[in-house]
């Protein structure tokens, strides 16, 4: 026997080993250590989880976004690019908070199934194993902690683990029975809305590459809608993005209350600035600022979402219009004023009360004048 061959003999004998260990000795402590400080003490119980068949959970609900004032406190908007390194698992998340500050940290628990053990002819301690796996996602870019949320596309890193010999995960999807942890604060997960493409249904099967496209400016007019912003990361934008493409984008129209797509055809020039030339023409659409947030491009291996500038998301873009020339229109809130109409009531005010002013000077009647020419003439009489 040559001495590779006594090599691979000797590798082979210390997997076999290793296994025999393994199904010897008792299951270990999945208690995740990884969770951050500023999760309650409490969520610090939540445990990894080996089954032999994972538990039947019920599905959440999904659906399409209406209106910016209909919007969810809490909504998942994506997960994104899945993948996994032995035991560990990470993923993206879209996570988007409305009237809610921006957390650092988010935990949630995933319920996954998957296939065989990499050595496959050594015999595994359960026939169809499964897992529920802690996953501690964290925020991007720490810049918006803390800040408001508006509905915008806020990134995460998931990252969970797997107990000791699980395979390649097949499915994957979050544990309805345990609470979510959004910052310090624990969620029931009906608490949380999804949206109807956040692959929800399959996390591990959320494969593509996400990109944002940041501090989007937008300009409607001539039946044309125009985006413009920064694409992050710049490195996927530029390995998945081909200049000069048409891709179908969806966007909230509140004509029709629904997602409508639009052909738009994009352009990017170094440094990740890219624009968006969407034709409305054929699907003539009208939408708010802030429901750019929901606008994406799902197509293949990319996923594309957009976070507007921070202006009054309730300047209405309607690209039908002649032209966009300044013309600023405002959606009605049913739950309170918005900036612009605010504005509106006080500039009227203002332009009543001048009014009133003017008014008042006019019809004011002037005092008689006095007449010195007279007056002196009677003195005059007088000393004669």
């Amino acid at each position: 026997m040559n001495r590779a061959a006594l090599t691979l003999r000797n590798i082979v004998k210390a997997k076999e080993a290793k296994m025999r260990k393994l199904q010897n000795t008792e299951e270990p402590d999945f208690t995740v250590s990884t969770i951050p400080a500023d999760i309650p003490p409490d969520s610090k119980t939540i445990q990894r989880e080996s089954y032999d068949s994972v538990p039947t959970v019920p599905a959440v609900s999904t659906g399409e976004t209406n209106s910016t004032s209909a919007q969810s406190e809490f909504k998942v908007k994506k997960f994104h690019g899945f993948r996994q390194q032995s035991r560990r698992v990470q993923f993206g998340l879209f996570f988007s908070f409305f009237g809610k500050s921006i957390v650092r940290t988010i935990v949630m628990r995933i319920l996954a199934t998957y296939g065989s053990s990499r050595l496959r002819n050594l015999p595994m301690k359960t026939k169809a194993p499964g897992a529920a796996i802690p996953t501690t996602c964290v925020i991007k870019d720490d810049n918006l902690e803390g800040q408001m949320g508006t509905g915008e596309n806020v990134d995460y890193d998931c990252t969970g683990e797997a107990p000791e010999g699980a395979g390649v995960i097949t499915n994957a999807v979050i544990d309805t029975s345990a609470p979510m942890y959004v910052g310090n604060v624990e969620t029931q997960v009906s608490d949380i809305s999804f949206s109807s493409d956040s692959n929800v249904g399959n996390i591990a099967g959320a494969n593509q590459t996400a990109i944002v496209l940041d501090k989007t400016t937008a300009n409607a007019g001539d039946n044309k809608l125009t985006l413009r912003g920064n694409a992050n990361p710049i490195e996927d934008a530029t390995a998945n993005i081909q200049n000069g493409n048409t891709y179908n984008m969806k966007f909230y129209d509140v004509s029709t209350d629904s997602m409508q797509k639009i052909p738009c055809t994009m352009t990017c020039i170094t440094g990740g600035v890219c624009t968006l030339e969407c034709n409305t023409e054929s699907n003539p659409i009208k939408t708010y600022v802030g429901n750019l947030t929901q606008a994406n491009i799902d197509e293949g291996k990319m996923y594309l979402t957009v976070n507007p500038v921070k202006e009054i998301p309730d300047r209405l873009l309607d690209p039908s219009s002649s032209s966009s020339g300044g013309r600023t229109f405002y959606r009605k809130d049913s739950s309170g004023l918005s900036g612009g109409a605010i504005a509106g009531i006080v500039i009227a005010c203002v332009v009543v009360l001048a009014a009133a002013s003017i008014a008042a000077i006019m019809l004011r009647k002037p005092a008689p004048p006095v007449d010195n020419t007279t007056v002196v003439g009677l003195k005059t009489v007088e000393n004669i």
